[in-house]
């Protein structure tokens, strides 16, 4: 499985994010998730300070659908959110990992 890793850049990626994080709503409902479609307004546009181009990537398949949106919190972390369902989880949080991790290696600053 190829994939990429990309900062958030435009409008449209809220909304390929909004529709990743639906197929994660089962996950919610049953209180085992916590970042459900709202909360990606919410946490995208909730105030001037927030940029989401510093604070999201997007890890996408090889047609450039988001897989994972992955959250850099700080300057030593980081969270992957990702449904149940996708296709082969363990390479799409291996390539997570190891993209974040470079990122936060080489300095990530919000």
């Amino acid at each position: 499985m190829s994939l990429t890793w990309r900062r958030f850049v435009d409008p449209d990626d809220t909304v390929a994010l909004i529709t990743l994080m639906q197929r994660m709503t089962p996950w919610n409902e049953q209180g085992v998730g916590w970042l459900h479609p709202g909360d990606v307004v919410w946490r995208l546009y909730q105030n001037l300070s927030t940029k989401p181009e510093d604070e999201v990537r997007i890890v996408a398949n090889t047609s450039g659908t988001p897989v994972a949106l992955v959250e850099m919190i700080t300057p030593a972390t980081y969270c992957i959110h990702m449904p149940a369902e996708a296709d082969n989880p363990e390479d799409v949080i291996r390539f997570a990992t190891a993209q974040a991790e470079q990122e936060l290696r080489a300095g990530f600053v919000r």
